[in-house]
């Protein structure tokens, strides 16, 4: 993460709830204090200067909802961004909560990736992070912010979230293989006690997505993958044989170069 690191104020209700998600945050570069929810007033965290406040909306919530209007009203923390996460009704308290002047509400139970997507965009919304650039690999172009993956200027769509990691991971550093391992970290597949041979599927998929620039994909051979910046390297789309090569008859082979074919009544 570049610049000065997000100080992040998480206001938990639940001991449980609260270390996997500060764990998730912190792996993803944000420093996280921890509060009990019901010690702490709006005084305490104006004084705490956070870059952004997470609240746990498990019962009771008037008091969460109290707080986030308590927070809005004072003109010392108008502005600070505020993330509520849900209780079991996700929908009536995200309704109520972004009444409450939250900037957003995350459905429960919420996942690591989620947490931490939800909490940097709010964060660049607000200007605290810099937006994230596109990034251009050839005909690719990714744009991490609005989580959208083109080829050749058309938008390729039903990416999935680790598709879409993967596919930025290796377009930051193209040219160059990234092992299994390294890819399932960086997707954070890896917490979820996802094997490194589930890669495999998800670049299967990707390729099928990407149709011919999916051939940029490169398997390296005892390693993982990489991303080619070569323009020759691009493949046919999916189902067809590449130019020039003819695909055998089933059950027989395919006539050698030069030779003649026998007349049809042969």
């Amino acid at each position: 993460m570049e610049g000065p690191t997000p100080r992040l104020l998480l206001l938990h209700a639940r001991d449980e709830d609260a270390g996997p998600w500060s764990d998730a945050l912190s792996r993803d570069g944000f420093r996280v204090e921890l509060s009990d929810r019901d010690s702490v007033r709006a005084d305490d965290i104006v004084r705490r200067r956070p870059d952004l406040v997470l609240l746990d909306m498990a019962p009771p919530r008037e008091p969460v909802l109290r707080l986030c209007r308590r927070l809005r009203s004072d003109p010392r923390s108008a502005l600070l961004p505020i993330v509520l996460i849900a209780a079991r009704r996700a929908e009536a308290d995200r309704a109520v909560g972004l009444a409450a002047g939250a900037d957003d509400c995350l459905p429960r139970p919420v996942t690591p990736a989620l947490l931490s997507s939800r909490v940097g965009r709010v964060l660049r919304r607000r200007g605290v992070l810099p937006s994230s650039p596109d990034i251009r690999v050839g005909p690719i172009a990714i744009s991490p912010t609005r989580h959208r993956v083109y080829a050749d200027g058309r938008p390729v769509g039903g990416v999935t979230y680790i598709e879409f990691r993967i596919l930025q991971a290796l377009a930051e550093s193209p040219g160059r293989a990234l092992t299994r391992s390294q890819l399932l970290k960086l997707t954070h597949a890896d917490r979820a006690g996802v094997s490194e041979r589930s890669v495999d599927v998800h670049v299967v998929g990707l390729r099928r997505k990407l149709g011919r620039i999916g051939a940029r994909i490169e398997s390296v051979r005892t390693v993982g993958y990489r991303l080619s910046q070569e323009p020759h390297e691009e493949g046919p789309p999916p189902g067809h044989p590449p130019p020039g090569r003819t695909t055998a008859p089933r059950g027989g082979r395919s006539p050698a170069a030069g030779a003649k074919l026998p007349p049809p009544d042969a």
